[in-house]
């Protein structure tokens, strides 16, 4: 066999490591009334992939002195790794097998006392889990166990403002075990609490939000210290018609975010991205200000 068709035996065929099925399902349940509703789901996601061209297989040269027996045996291990490669026995990419489940329950109440538009409740339970398999064994174990829940109110318009106002409670614990353990395991717990409103100047409508949220990371190890954040955002925009056909719109917005667990807590390899992860427990709120001006022509 030419060089040429064994470098073509070898570009067709099954590609290691590209396997994938999926699989899901959800089911849902909901009552809606004259006043309200009341609706929950459950929902569920497996899928098994590999990666391919990932391998965690490795060598090491040593360059130092060696002698008659060490180059012998070295000659040896080579053939016995050449002839493991003949017969399939090379090491297979990893595995990636995820499963998720969630549990949605979300209910709402029409005009519940004076001042009130509506009342709605949401809440989402999230369990993750997704495994990084060599060969038989699992060698990382990646899992998030999460909950969030958010209750909002419409009000009646107040100084001829209409909007609606709300908080936002959760909490994740997020665990990383194995051999790739990049980061520890965290427990995250946020607050925050929002407003957001409209109104109208004659032609000109005006519109604002504000949130404030506090977020609190504490990790595993007595090592590494726990954080807290306290994060602002807010905007300003406005929409004005000038002709017929014409608009002139603008939007003023300043964010802020505090940096997740990976972001702080990571020390260490990631198979998936094929990186070195390196946190840093000093980093603070990242922020930005977005200030547009559009002009819109209607014809």
């Amino acid at each position: 066999m030419t060089m040429s068709e064994h470098a073509e035996e070898e570009v067709f065929g099954r590609l290691p490591g590209s396997q994938l099925e999926t699989r899901g399902g959800a089911l849902g349940l909901s009552y809606v009334g004259e006043k309200g509703f009341f609706g929950v789901a459950v929902s569920t996601y497996q899928t098994e992939y590999g990666l391919p061209g990932h391998s965690h297989g490795h060598h090491e040269d040593d360059h130092g002195e060696e002698g008659p027996d060490e180059e012998e045996h070295d000659e040896e291990g080579h053939d016995e790794e050449h002839d493991a490669h003949e017969h399939g026995e090379e090491e297979l990419p990893p595995i990636l097998d995820l499963e998720q489940t969630r549990v949605d329950l979300e209910a709402g109440i029409v005009e519940p006392f004076a001042g009130v538009r509506s009342l709605n409740f949401r809440l989402g339970i999230n369990d993750y889990e997704h495994r990084e398999i060599e060969g038989t064994e699992i060698a990382t174990l990646f899992a998030r166990e999460a909950w969030e829940g958010r209750l909002e109110l419409r009000h009646t318009p107040i100084l001829g403002i209409e909007g609606a106002a709300g908080i936002q409670l959760g909490d994740s614990d997020y665990s990383v075990m194995g051999e790739e353990a990049f980061v520890q395991p965290v427990d995250t717990q946020t607050a925050g609490i929002f407003w957001v409103g409209q109104r109208r100047f004659g032609t000109l409508g005006m519109e604002a939000g504000l949130r404030f949220d506090s977020v609190e990371l504490n990790p595993a190890s007595s090592q590494s210290r726990a954080r807290d954040f306290n994060t602002v955002s807010a905007s300003l925009g406005f929409i004005q018609p000038l002709f017929e056909q014409l608009t002139f719109s603008g939007q003023l917005d300043y964010s802020s975010r505090a940096p997740i667990a990976e972001e702080l807590y990571s020390f260490g390899p990631h198979l998936a991205t094929r990186s070195f992860e390196l946190g840093d427990e000093t980093l603070d709120e990242e922020t930005a200000t977005n200030v547009s001006v559009v002009m819109l022509v209607c014809r």
